[in-house]
């Protein structure tokens, strides 16, 4: 939703981001990787994931908006299989103060995926009747 607003080499790290908060867990649900799939042409980056301290790609995203969307972006991402995992949490929790952002502001954009997540999951009843 929001990926279109990063540069090239924002996207490459999102999408290394993506695929660490997937896996950081331990469980790799179907719509995880759906999502993660989706994610890849959405950013048109076929660059193949590789372990790397996500904490380091952190100075990859040097503007505010690029920040708020990665952090709304992997929280939406850690919310479709309907579990938030600890481990998820922590690693969010980790990026966002790397970006700068304190627990106030992490609340705020964590209240707004939630609220997002609820209303994507209402449209998808109302479509399907």
């Amino acid at each position: 939703m929001f990926t279109q607003s990063l540069t090239r080499a924002e996207r490459e790290a999102f999408v290394q981001l993506a695929y660490h908060l997937v896996h950081v867990d331990g469980v790799l649900s179907e719509c995880e990787e759906e999502v993660v799939a989706a994610l890849r042409l959405e950013t048109e980056v076929d660059t193949p994931a590789h372990a790397v301290d996500p904490l380091e790609l952190a100075d990859v995203f040097v503007t505010r908006r690029a920040r708020v969307a990665v952090l709304l972006e992997l929280m939406s991402l850690a919310h479709v299989d309907g579990s938030y995992d600890p481990s998820e949490q922590a690693l969010v929790a980790s990026l966002a103060g790397a970006f700068g952002f304190d627990e106030d502001d992490l609340a705020v954009l964590t209240s707004w995926v939630i609220r997002q997540t609820l209303l994507l999951r209402e449209a998808d009843d109302l479509l399907e009747g």
